[in-house]
């Protein structure tokens, strides 16, 4: 939709007043803002897809995709469905990673004593011990009672409802947890167990999906379209605004939206302004470069000052 010039306003003021009005139909968010209202912006064969493999097949769907794309939110979305499930839930963190049995101790923290006492004495001791509820160490006897008890409880609660794993970030699953999970996975068959995934892959395209009740069945997120960007912000920016934001964002709807509230704090003259880089944009992608190797570094310096950056120009420049 092209802009009509008002009597009064002008490129500025037009764009000014889509921000504020978008920003105040889209729900603050965390990384990952897909929603508008109560509902989701594209994404709707992608959800579709999901819930057909949870519903035939059962097993696992994992989620992949850059931060921001929409995850966090999906995996809630789908969560939400599930209605008579017991639903565990843990979204681990980078800096947490090293804790051991972090994750099982987030994904069992609404299930109670009356639950674990349910368990013979030494499986409820020595589960009690890994999630750090109390009473005296169990005797060492090695990795597999603790594993043979979580199995057990994993049991106990299929028994009672279907269950639902809900793991957001699970490339920082700690090394215990995912282990534990995995004993559990490879058991699994015949429980009424399921798994809703959120994962970043590594440069080559890989995730870790072993710790996953099978069939696992993995959904890349895509970014959105230049029409869905427009919708998350309202559908009342002008378009060539919304077509450069969704540009600079590339579909992603968290970039989008940190975009459109940096608009609504400076307004562009015209379309062709450089977009406002808001803080926790700048802060993020100065991570992403932080992670890098220094060539890595010195090649996206040299791409950036030069005004065509050719593979050929790279290369003479080292």
């Amino acid at each position: 939709m092209e802009r009509a010039a008002g009597p009064t306003g002008g490129y500025a003021e037009d764009a000014e007043r889509a921000a504020t009005e978008a920003l105040a139909v889209v729900e603050p968010a965390v990384p990952g803002p897909t929603r508008r209202g109560t509902g989701i912006v594209g994404m709707s064969g992608l959800l579709a897809e999901a819930r057909e493999h949870l519903d035939r097949r059962g097993g696992t769907v994992v989620l992949t995709g850059p931060p921001g794309i929409g995850k966090s939110t999906l995996l809630e979305r789908l969560a939400g469905e599930h209605a008579g499930h017991t639903v565990l839930r843990c979204a681990p963190a980078e800096s947490e990673s090293q804790l051991p049995f972090l994750g099982l101790i987030d994904l069992l923290s609404t299930t109670g004593d009356d639950v674990l006492d349910l368990l013979p004495g030494h499986q409820r001791a020595v589960l009690r011990s890994a999630l750090l509820r109390g009473g005296d160490p169990p005797p060492e006897r090695g990795p597999l009672p603790l594993r043979l008890a979580v199995l057990d409880l994993f049991r106990v609660l299929c028994a009672r409802s279907p269950v639902l794993l809900v793991i957001d970030d699970a490339q920082w699953l700690d090394g215990p947890s995912a282990e534990l999970l995995a004993f559990v996975a490879r058991r699994a068959a015949g429980l009424p167990l399921r798994a809703l995934v959120a994962v970043r892959v590594d440069p080559r395209g890989r995730y870790d999906a072993s710790f996953c009740p099978g069939p696992v069945h993995a959904l890349h997120v895509p970014g959105l379209t230049v029409a869905e960007v427009s919708q998350l912000l309202g559908d009342r920016w002008p378009r060539p605004v919304a077509a450069r934001v969704h540009e600079v964002s590339g579909g992603n709807p968290f970039f989008a939206l940190e975009l459109g509230r940096a608009l609504a704090e400076s307004p562009p003259e015209s379309a062709d302004d450089t977009l406002p880089l808001p803080d926790s944009l700048r802060d993020l992608m100065l991570d992403r470069l932080g992670a890098l190797s220094a060539g890595a570094r010195r090649t996206l310096l040299t791409a950036s000052a030069a005004a065509r950056p050719t593979l050929r120009l790279l290369r003479a420049a080292g």
